[in-house]
């Protein structure tokens, strides 16, 4: 059944009524579209926030690893000339590892943040270590305020030949 209101066609069938039965219902759904999105959005910056800290992580180690390997291929350059001159024997001299190792150091240092300790294993091997630690940005809001890594390396001295035959 419908009335005629003003030249338009209202239907009577209830829908009064319909309209007063579900706005009750729907009072407290209003604003749950603004509290999901909010949680969505902190979940968002936060899993932004680690993959920023991680990347810089890596970054880090990268630098760090380089650095590492830089004073160990250094270390590994510290030929004892007058046992090669005097026996032909190739071996390292540890007094000259921790020089050119610090003089490399000391150039990557501003890059990496590491200074590596470096000492000889061997009569032609040279093992050197290193940590960095890396500050994080986002990790701070969940407890984690800094990584620290820690960086190993090794090298051997070749000079020449080193074995007849080759």
């Amino acid at each position: 059944m419908s009335t005629v209101e003003g030249g338009w066609l209202r239907p009577t069938t209830g829908a009064e009524n319909v309209s007063s039965k579900v706005a009750p219902n729907r009072a407290w759904q209003s604003g749950q579209t603004v509290q999901a999105m909010s949680i969505f959005t902190l979940a968002l910056v936060i899993l932004l926030g680690l993959v920023i800290d991680i990347g810089n992580l890596a970054v880090q180690q990268t630098r760090a690893r380089a650095a590492v390997d830089a004073a160990a291929l250094a270390g590994a350059q510290a030929l004892d000339e007058e046992a090669f001159i005097a026996t032909n024997e190739v071996r390292l001299t540890a007094s000259n590892i921790n020089s050119l190792v610090s003089a490399v150091a000391n150039r990557n240092q501003d890059l990496s943040g590491v200074q590596p300790s470096c000492q000889a294993t061997g009569d032609r091997t040279v093992a050197c270590t290193g940590s960095v630690t890396v500050p994080t940005v986002f990790g701070r809001f969940i407890g984690i305020e800094a990584f620290t890594i820690q960086i190993e390396s090794n090298a051997e001295l070749v000079y020449g030949i080193m074995e007849e035959g080759q």
